[in-house]
C-alpha cells in the first residue's frame, strides 16, 4: 500500500462521510451507497474550503497491516536430503508468491546453512549449521549473531550474522521448523541410562555420555545448557516485546516434522515413535518438542516424509494472509481510541477516493460480514468480506482510520 494521504485533506474528507449518519447498504460491498461510494453522496470535490474544522473528527492517520517476518530453521542432518530439496522446490510457488499476491509487507529470514535457498530482496540468511537436536538453541543464540561450538554446548560470541538485524519489531513472526527428529533423542539423562545398558553405542563412553553434545533446548523444561524453556528464552531476547509477551505473543510456530498426518493445534502431541514413512521416506522422531510449541502457540503440524511441501505452505500461507486485513491501532499514533467514536475510510486506488466502510457486526467476520469489526476493541480493527478481498487486489490502496465522530454502523 503505497503513499500517505495528507492529514488536511483527511480530515476534510472526515467531515464529509460522517455528516449523515449510518444509512443502509444496498449494494453489498461493506460501503454505503451513493454517487461515488461514500455516505450521503458527496463528492471529493466538495470539501471544505483549507482552514475549515470538520465538526466532529479529532483525528486520522493511515494505517497498514503488520510487517510478516518468516523464520525457517531447517535441520541439515544426512538424513535431511528430500525434506530440504522440498523446501526448496515449493517454498516460493506456495508460501512467498501467495504473500506477495495479498500485498503483505513480508521478509523471509533463514537460520541454517543449507545452500541453494532462494534469494533477493526479501530473502536473509544466517548460515548456521544446524543438527536434529540444537535447532531451538541455536534460533536463540543465532538472533544475537553467537554460534555453538561443534559437539559441544559452548557459544561461541559474535560468529555468525544476526538475524535480529533483519527482524522488523513490530512484525509478526512465523516460525517453520523443518526437521525429522527431536532434541529430547538427545537428552543427556535419557542417554545415560540407554548407554549402560548397550555401551557398544556409546563409544565405549557410558559415564556422563551425552551425544555429541548437541545441546537442546526444550519446549517446557530447562535447556541443556542450562537455559530455560523455549518461549521464556525467546521473550528475554533484546530489546523487550520483540516477540510481545506470554499475554500477547507476536509469534507462532509451524512444524513440519514426522508426524503421520496434517495436526490443528486442538489435537495431542503424538508420541515420540509414531513417525510417518511415505515412499520409503521416514522421520527418526515425531518431533516432540517442535509439536508442543506449534499447539502452544497454535500453529499447524505437517508430515516431513510427504516432500511435495506444496499443501505444507498453502495452508501456511492460509493463516498468514487474513493478517493483511487487520490494523494494529498501537502501530499509530491515535492512541486507543472511542470504540463509539471510530471509522474506516480505504482509498483503493480507482480514482474514486476515499470511501467510508461500514462496521458491520451483523455476522462474524468469516461468516458473511462485510466491513470492519473490532478483533480486540480499540485497539485490532480486522476487514471482513469483500472489502478485505478488494483490499488485498489494490496494491495502490490506503487505508485511514478517523477517530471522534460517531461510527457508521450496518443495520
Amino acid at each position: 500500500m503505497n503513499s500517505r494521504l495528507m492529514k488536511a485533506l483527511l480530515l476534510s474528507l472526515a467531515a464529509l462521510a460522517f455528516s449523515t449518519g449510518g444509512c443502509s447498504d444496498d449494494n453489498g460491498s461493506g460501503i454505503p451507497d451513493g454517487t461515488d461510494g461514500t455516505d450521503g453522496g458527496q463528492d471529493a470535490g466538495d470539501a471544505p474550503a483549507d482552514g475549515d474544522e470538520p465538526p466532529c473528527a479529532i483525528a486520522s492517520e493511515q494505517a497498514v497491516p503488520a510487517p510478516i517476518d518468516v523464520i525457517i530453521s531447517i535441520d541439515q542432518s544426512a538424513s535431511m536430503g528430500e525434506e530440504i530439496q522440498g523446501v526448496i522446490d515449493n517454498l516460493n510457488t506456495n508460501l512467498v508468491s501467495i504473500l506477495a499476491a495479498a500485498n503483505l509487507d513480508y521478509r523471509v529470514i533463514f537460520v541454517t546453512g543449507v545452500p541453494g535457498l532462494p534469494t533477493g530482496e526479501r530473502y536473509f540468511q544466517c548460515s548456521a549449521g544446524v543438527n536434529s537436536s540444537d535447532m531451538l538453541t541455536l534460533l536463540l543464540w543465532t538472533y544475537a549473531g553467537d554460534f555453538k561450538n561443534p559437539n559441544t554446548c559452548d557459544k561461541a560470541p559474535g560468529a555468525l550474522d544476526a538475524w535480529r538485524d533483519w527482524l522488523r519489531f513490530d512484525s509478526f513472526k512465523i516460525f517453520i521448523a523443518v526437521t525429522d527428529d527431536d532434541p529430547s533423542s538427545f537428552d543427556c539423562a535419557w542417554a545415560t541410562a540407554n548407554c549402560t545398558n548397550n555401551c557398544a553405542g556409546c563409544a565405549n563412553d557410558c559415564e556422563g555420555y551425552c551425544p555429541m553434545h548437541q545441546c537442546p533446548t526444550y519446549a517446557d523444561r530447562t535447556a541443556a545448557w542450562g537455559g530455560a524453556d523455549f518461549p521464556t528464552e525467546l521473550y528475554k531476547l533484546q530489546p523487550a516485546g520483540m516477540f510481545g509477551t506470554s499475554q500477547e505473543p507476536k509469534w507462532i510456530f509451524h512444524s513440519i516434522v514426522p508426524v503421520t498426518s496434517m495436526l490443528t493445534p486442538d489435537q495431542p502431541v503424538t508420541p515420540l515413535n509414531e513417525i510417518c514413512n511415505f515412499n520409503g521416506n521416514t522421520g527418526e522422531t515425531s518431533g516432540v518438542e517442535y509439536q508442543k510449541l506449534s499447539r502452544l502457540t497454535g500453529g499447524l503440524r505437517f508430515p516431513s516424509c510427504d516432500t511435495d511441501y506444496s499443501p505444507v505452505f498453502d495452508a501456511i500461507a492460509g493463516t498468514i494472509v487474513p493478517l493483511a486485513c487487520k490494523f494494529f491501532l498501537a502501530h499509530t499514533n491515535l492512541g486507543t481510541p472511542d470504540p463509539a467514536k471510530t471509522n474506516v475510510e480505504i482509498d483503493f486506488g480507482d480514482g474514486q477516493g476515499p470511501q467510508t466502510i461500514y462496521q458491520d457486526n451483523t455476522a462474524p467476520c468469516d461468516g458473511g460480514a462485510n466491513g470492519w469489526q473490532w478483533e480486540v476493541e480499540g485497539e485490532v480493527i480486522r476487514l471482513c468480506g469483500t472489502v478485505c478481498e478488494n483490499l488485498k487486489n489494490s496494491p495502490d490502496a490506503t487505508v485511514n482510520i478517523t477517530v471522534g465522530c460517531d461510527t457508521v454502523i450496518y443495520h
